[in-house]
């Protein structure tokens, strides 16, 4: 990553060892369910490994009724979906 504030003699990069997003779950939740009630969209795909986005991947499918498919792109928090999936929920691969 580029060094923000670089002085003589320091390197133009640094290594970022701990990247982090904070409130962007809430923000895909809220438009995830926003933007269904006002239909701007036909189906929604959602990868993630936040278990946060169960509950608006639920309220599109039972509530909207649009066709949606959940998939994490990793296997680390797999185990959190299948403790408390969303009813009728489906992988990516079986839509």
């Amino acid at each position: 990553m580029p060094r923000a504030r670089r002085r003589p003699g320091q390197s133009l990069m640094v290594e970022v060892i701990k990247t982090e997003e904070k409130g962007s779950d809430v923000a895909l939740g809220a438009l995830l369910v926003a933007h269904g009630y006002q239909k701007r969209y036909e189906a929604a795909i959602v990868a993630s490994n936040d278990s946060d986005l169960v509950l608006p991947i639920k309220i599109v499918r039972e509530e909207l009724a649009y066709p949606s498919a959940s998939t994490t792109p990793t296997r680390v928090s797999q185990s959190s979906y299948r403790r408390s999936p969303p009813s009728g929920s489906k992988s990516a691969r079986e839509s």
